[in-house]
């Protein structure tokens, strides 16, 4: 079985998927530049940056999909290859498959992510896979390209005086080194109305959606500065802004290759990976976080760590085994957010407990009024929040996000919290049926319009005369997975005069902090 590897000589560069799902994009140079095909060859130059280029898909080929079942995944090859084994012997057709990569910088290996999975089909369809699905405990769905999309691009300035064809790919490079490009009509967001910026070559590749995508070679440490300028207010301490760096590059490189298994890119610029703020310059105190943190990580026994991170905690981390880490890592043990005088609120797996704890205002780390001067963010509303339903509002939302009927809405059980309260499973008792959700991305998902800012809540029904629900409240805590480092609790530590290292290690137990280049 051949390992996959990742090799730089020095600082990473990563493929960074910065727009997608366009037919048309516009952008801007900073200077002269080059429009190369998929063999490298130039196909013509521009060296006015005045002129604007607009990049146009022409013809489109839409991809062709497999589906394959995930049942197990191990660290170690040979238990590993026992697995396979044994679900052959019940009559499976199962298959060994490895994820991820090793990562070597100057021609030294500096960590791997490698994961052996054991894996049944490919299926033709994901309803296929689905009926399997619900055998294994485990089990998940993977989609898979079996073809790749095809797509014709025309690429031309705007005054059309020069302008090609390319089949695939095409590829836009910078004339001077550092020299960036303006996309106008990357995204929506509101702080990127006038383009997202980036520097470095731009590929353009064809998408599964009918579009095309954007994908971006920038190096690891001017990306971290895009990431922690969407993360980070500036102005919030250099030591909590230099831990989120630390955070975000340790995540980076400990999670290349497994975040997007089989795209052309490395990274997205949303909050499956990481959010990117696209802007053309980054404030002082965020550049100085990451320059003066530059290729510094963590590790926890030999391996680097993922160091996962959250907004606002709500007052107590989770276990990384919510977000899907297996198996059980101790620096992502859930940890009540405080540094003295902790409180005993007993296990918050306990309804009762719970209630109390999201019905309080506790002396935590990430509570509001510990913010010693610094700026509110809004975000910090999410630390304790309410959302009001009327149930025939409830039902509509529960049968958009489910796709299921439930009829009229009876009661919402919790069945299943983690340490920290956040709930991994829940029973939705309908008129028509019952449902069940397991997850919390699924358990946030199902219960708002949008997202549930986190799923540690209680439900709070008031009921009329026949005992069914007519209005239905949430109350909770925090914002996000909870897992990892809280941002709202590094902000309040580096105000109280914690290092960098302080707080990485009051969040993530048992690791330490090593500079790669």
């Amino acid at each position: 079985m051949t390992t996959q590897q990742r090799i730089f000589q020095d600082e990473p560069s990563l493929r960074i998927k910065v727009a997608e799902g366009k037919e048309v994009l516009d952008l801007k140079s900073e200077g002269p530049f080059s429009v190369r095909d998929a063999t490298g060859k130039t196909v013509f130059s521009l060296d006015d940056p005045s002129v604007s280029l607009r990049v146009s898909m022409e013809r489109y080929r839409a991809p062709r999909f497999e589906y394959t079942l995930i049942v197990e995944d191990r660290q170690i090859f040979t238990a590993a290859v026992e697995c396979v084994q044994k679900w052959n012997r019940e009559g499976f057709a199962a298959r060994l498959h490895q994820a991820g990569c090793e990562i070597l910088i100057g021609g030294t290996k500096i960590g791997d992510n490698l994961v052996y999975q054991v894996r049944i089909g490919p299926f033709d369809t994901a309803g296929e896979a689905e009926s399997l699905c619900s055998r294994f405990h485990d089990g998940r769905i993977v989609r898979e390209t079996r073809d790749r999309p095809k797509a014709v691009f025309e690429i031309y300035d705007t005054a059309y005086s020069k302008s090609a064809r390319f089949e695939e790919t095409a590829v836009i490079v910078p004339g001077n080194p550092g020299q960036g490009f303006t996309l106008l009509n990357a995204c929506h967001d509101t702080d990127e109305r006038k383009g997202r910026y980036v520097r470095g070559g731009i590929h353009f590749l064809p998408d599964s959606r009918q579009g095309f995508i954007t994908v971006a070679d920038i190096p690891i440490e001017t990306y971290l500065k895009h990431v922690l300028a969407a993360e980070m207010q500036c102005d919030y301490p250099v030591e909590a802004l230099k831990s989120q760096a630390v955070a975000s590059r340790s995540w980076t490189l400990s999670t290349l290759g497994l975040q997007h298994a089989g795209d052309l890119f490395d990274i997205c610029c949303d909050s499956h990976c990481q959010l990117f703020c696209g802007k053309p310059f980054f404030e002082e105190q965020t550049a100085r976080a990451v320059e003066e943190t530059r290729g510094e990580v963590l590790y926890w026994k030999g391996q680097l760590c993922k160091t996962l991170y959250t907004p606002v905690c709500g007052g107590h981390t989770e276990d990384a085994i919510l977000a899907g880490i297996a198996p059980p890592v101790s620096y992502l043990k859930g940890i009540q957010d405080a540094v003295e005088g902790k409180m005993n609120y007993g296990s918050l797996r306990d309804e009762d407990r719970v209630a109390l704890w999201v019905s309080s205002q506790p002396d935590v780390l990430c509570n509001p009024r510990r913010r010693n001067g610094y700026p509110d963010d809004p975000i910090l509303k999410a630390f304790r929040w309410e959302l009001n339903y009327t149930r025939p509002e409830l039902e509509k939302i529960l049968q958009e996000k489910t796709g299921v009927d439930l009829g009229i809405l009876f009661d919402i059980i919790p069945r299943k919290r983690g340490v920290s309260g956040r709930l991994s499973e829940v029973e939705i008792l309908g008129s028509h049926r019952n449902l069940t959700l397991h997850g919390e991305t699924a358990i946030r998902n199902a219960f708002s319009r949008d997202s549930l800012s986190s799923s540690c809540f209680i439900v709070e029904m008031d009921l009329g005369a026949d005992g069914v629900p007519v209005e239905v409240s949430l109350v909770g805590a925090g914002h996000g997975l909870g897992v990892g480092l809280c941002q709202a609790g590094a902000v309040t530590l580096a105000a109280a005069g914690f290092t960098c290292e302080d707080i990485l290690k009051h969040y993530f137990a048992e690791v330490s902090l090593k500079k790669l280049y």
